[in-house]
């Protein structure tokens, strides 16, 4: 799946309609799709250096959760060799969004008498399953403009024990950064 490339005045729009389609992980049934990502394509990513936590920030009301998602944000930028820096002094702004919703996940299945073949039953299973979404957003410090935007959505496992489950989202979404342009 390539990147959507956008010029820098349709990004926010693009960006918000790119939101609609929803992707979830296979421990639950669900197939894994790669994070959906846009950006602006004048933008050079290899400049930026630093970044900083963007003030209007909301964080999670799970205090835990807010923690576990800006740690394991900041290990993997700092992965990508981006240094944490006071606001003023910062390239990027960072920001993220987080969403759950309940969603219906249904599975097909046959029975019936194994002794007559042409009486076979098609029935299915409908089960509520509860799904995050992460957007994190950078935006260009210098000119407050979002530049690069990823999305990734999955079924929640354990509501009690999410670190590890925030750490590989967040891995999978900023393994996105630097966008590579389209050829």
């Amino acid at each position: 799946m390539k990147p959507t490339v956008l010029a820098a005045g349709t990004l926010l729009l693009a960006g918000s309609l790119a939101l609609a389609a929803s992707t979830t992980a296979s421990a639950q049934g669900f197939k894994i799709s790669k994070p959906e990502i846009v950006f602006d394509e004048q933008v050079d990513f290899s400049a930026f250096r630093t970044y900083a936590w963007k003030d209007s920030q909301e964080p999670l009301p799970n205090r835990a959760n807010h923690l576990a998602l800006t740690f394991a944000v900041e290990e993997e930028l700092a992965a990508k060799g981006l240094e944490k820096a006071p606001a003023a002094e910062a390239e990027l702004f960072v920001r993220y969004h987080v969403k759950v919703e309940k969603k219906a996940k249904s599975t097909a299945y046959s029975g019936g008498p194994s002794v007559d073949s042409y009486n076979v039953r098609t029935m299915f299973r409908v089960d509520r399953v509860e799904e995050g979404t992460l957007i994190l957003e950078l935006y260009q410090a210098s000119t407050r403009t979002l530049v690069w935007q990823a999305r990734q959505s999955e079924p929640i496992r354990n509501k009690k024990n999410a670190e590890s489950q925030i750490r590989s989202l967040v891995k999978r979404i900023v393994a996105a950064y630097p966008p590579k342009p389209a050829e």
